[in-house]
Protein backbone atom coordinates (compact mmCIF):
# COMPACT_ATOMS: atom_id res chain seq x y z
CA UNK A 1 0.00 0.00 0.00
CA UNK A 2 1.41 3.15 -1.15
CA UNK A 3 1.14 6.42 1.07
CA UNK A 4 0.46 9.80 -0.77
CA UNK A 5 3.45 11.97 0.00
CA UNK A 6 1.98 15.28 2.29
CA UNK A 7 5.48 16.72 3.39
CA UNK A 8 7.15 20.08 1.68
CA UNK A 9 10.03 20.44 1.04
CA UNK A 10 12.65 23.73 0.96
CA UNK A 11 15.16 23.82 -1.90
CA UNK A 12 16.82 27.36 -2.85
CA UNK A 13 15.00 28.93 -0.56
CA UNK A 14 11.22 28.28 -2.29
CA UNK A 15 8.72 25.86 -0.22
CA UNK A 16 6.78 22.84 -2.93
CA UNK A 17 4.62 20.30 -1.93
CA UNK A 18 5.27 16.83 -2.75
CA UNK A 19 1.75 15.48 -4.54
CA UNK A 20 0.60 17.75 -6.87
CA UNK A 21 -1.40 16.03 -9.74
CA UNK A 22 -1.50 17.16 -13.18
CA UNK A 23 -3.01 15.65 -15.55
CA UNK A 24 -1.33 16.43 -19.16
CA UNK A 25 -3.37 16.42 -22.47
CA UNK A 26 -1.84 13.53 -24.73
CA UNK A 27 -3.57 11.92 -27.63
CA UNK A 28 -5.02 8.08 -26.75
CA UNK A 29 -2.82 6.86 -30.12
CA UNK A 30 0.09 7.48 -28.85
CA UNK A 31 3.22 8.29 -30.30
CA UNK A 32 6.57 7.44 -31.73
CA UNK A 33 9.54 8.64 -33.22
CA UNK A 34 9.46 6.64 -36.18
CA UNK A 35 6.02 6.67 -37.07
CA UNK A 36 5.23 7.93 -40.39
CA UNK A 37 1.56 9.18 -40.45
CA UNK A 38 2.14 11.33 -36.88
CA UNK A 39 2.67 14.59 -38.84
CA UNK A 40 -0.57 14.18 -41.07
CA UNK A 41 -2.50 12.97 -37.63
CA UNK A 42 -1.36 16.30 -35.54
CA UNK A 43 -3.02 19.37 -35.14
CA UNK A 44 -0.03 22.44 -36.33
CA UNK A 45 -3.01 25.06 -36.00
CA UNK A 46 -2.17 25.84 -33.11
CA UNK A 47 1.48 26.85 -30.86
CA UNK A 48 1.30 25.95 -27.41
CA UNK A 49 1.86 27.88 -24.34
CA UNK A 50 3.77 25.58 -21.36
CA UNK A 51 2.25 27.25 -17.82
CA UNK A 52 2.31 26.06 -14.56
CA UNK A 53 -1.01 24.35 -13.16
CA UNK A 54 0.33 24.08 -9.51
CA UNK A 55 2.93 25.79 -7.29
CA UNK A 56 5.37 22.93 -7.59
CA UNK A 57 5.62 23.05 -11.47
CA UNK A 58 6.42 26.83 -11.23
CA UNK A 59 8.81 25.69 -8.42
CA UNK A 60 9.85 23.61 -10.70
CA UNK A 61 10.00 26.06 -14.29
CA UNK A 62 11.80 28.55 -12.19
CA UNK A 63 14.27 25.65 -11.27
CA UNK A 64 14.70 24.86 -14.95
CA UNK A 65 15.19 28.62 -15.95
CA UNK A 66 17.60 29.74 -13.08
CA UNK A 67 19.93 26.62 -12.30
CA UNK A 68 22.07 24.92 -14.99
CA UNK A 69 21.19 21.42 -13.82
CA UNK A 70 17.86 20.49 -12.48
CA UNK A 71 16.71 17.56 -10.77
CA UNK A 72 12.92 16.98 -10.45
CA UNK A 73 11.38 14.27 -8.08
CA UNK A 74 7.82 13.59 -7.49
CA UNK A 75 4.71 11.18 -8.12
CA UNK A 76 4.02 10.23 -11.55
CA UNK A 77 1.47 12.08 -13.69
CA UNK A 78 3.04 15.40 -11.85
CA UNK A 79 4.08 16.86 -15.18
CA UNK A 80 7.93 16.33 -14.16
CA UNK A 81 9.22 15.05 -18.18
CA UNK A 82 6.82 16.99 -20.25
CA UNK A 83 7.77 20.35 -18.15
CA UNK A 84 11.79 19.37 -18.55
CA UNK A 85 11.05 18.67 -22.39
CA UNK A 86 9.19 21.43 -23.02
CA UNK A 87 11.86 23.71 -21.29
CA UNK A 88 14.77 21.74 -23.26
CA UNK A 89 12.86 22.34 -26.81
CA UNK A 90 12.39 26.08 -26.40
CA UNK A 91 16.02 26.32 -25.18
CA UNK A 92 17.28 24.56 -28.48
CA UNK A 93 14.73 26.41 -30.80
CA UNK A 94 16.39 30.07 -29.38
CA UNK A 95 19.80 28.64 -29.65
CA UNK A 96 20.73 28.43 -26.40
CA UNK A 97 21.46 25.01 -26.57
CA UNK A 98 23.01 23.10 -29.00
CA UNK A 99 21.80 19.26 -28.31
CA UNK A 100 19.71 17.65 -26.22
CA UNK A 101 20.43 14.24 -24.78
CA UNK A 102 17.57 12.11 -23.62
CA UNK A 103 18.73 10.64 -20.41
CA UNK A 104 16.56 8.05 -17.53
CA UNK A 105 17.03 5.08 -15.26
CA UNK A 106 17.28 2.44 -17.35
CA UNK A 107 16.62 -0.41 -14.36
CA UNK A 108 12.66 0.53 -13.10
CA UNK A 109 11.74 -3.13 -13.69
CA UNK A 110 14.87 -4.83 -12.47
CA UNK A 111 15.16 -5.93 -16.16
CA UNK A 112 18.65 -6.53 -17.62
CA UNK A 113 19.37 -4.61 -21.11
CA UNK A 114 21.68 -7.36 -22.58
CA UNK A 115 19.10 -9.80 -22.83
CA UNK A 116 16.22 -7.95 -24.95
CA UNK A 117 16.13 -8.48 -27.82
CA UNK A 118 17.11 -6.09 -30.60
CA UNK A 119 20.07 -3.13 -31.01
CA UNK A 120 20.72 -0.68 -28.07
CA UNK A 121 17.69 2.02 -29.91
CA UNK A 122 14.91 -1.03 -29.62
CA UNK A 123 15.68 -1.75 -26.03
CA UNK A 124 15.70 1.82 -24.91
CA UNK A 125 12.00 2.52 -26.41
CA UNK A 126 10.01 1.51 -23.61
CA UNK A 127 12.33 3.38 -21.04
CA UNK A 128 12.07 6.41 -23.19
CA UNK A 129 8.75 6.63 -24.56
CA UNK A 130 7.52 9.42 -22.31
CA UNK A 131 10.04 11.37 -23.26
CA UNK A 132 9.24 10.84 -27.31
CA UNK A 133 5.78 11.52 -26.43
CA UNK A 134 6.77 14.98 -24.85
CA UNK A 135 9.06 15.78 -27.74
CA UNK A 136 6.25 14.76 -30.12
CA UNK A 137 3.81 16.80 -29.10
CA UNK A 138 6.28 19.83 -28.75
CA UNK A 139 7.99 19.55 -31.93
CA UNK A 140 6.27 17.10 -34.12
CA UNK A 141 7.36 13.63 -35.23
CA UNK A 142 9.39 15.02 -38.50
CA UNK A 143 11.23 17.40 -36.97
CA UNK A 144 11.94 14.95 -33.80
CA UNK A 145 13.28 12.27 -36.71
CA UNK A 146 14.96 15.01 -38.28
CA UNK A 147 17.31 15.98 -34.77
CA UNK A 148 17.60 12.31 -33.75
CA UNK A 149 19.25 11.87 -37.55
CA UNK A 150 21.28 14.87 -37.10
CA UNK A 151 21.95 14.15 -33.60
CA UNK A 152 20.83 17.14 -32.49
CA UNK A 153 18.68 14.60 -30.22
Amino acid sequence: MSKKPTKSFKDNGRMHKKGNVVHPAFDDKGWHPLDTEIDQARDKSYVKTIRPRSDGQRGLMEAIKDYNLTLAIGPAGTGKTYLAISAAVEALEAGKVEKIILSRPAMEAGESLGYLPGDMHEKMAPYLRPLYDALGDRLGGKKVRQYMDEGTI
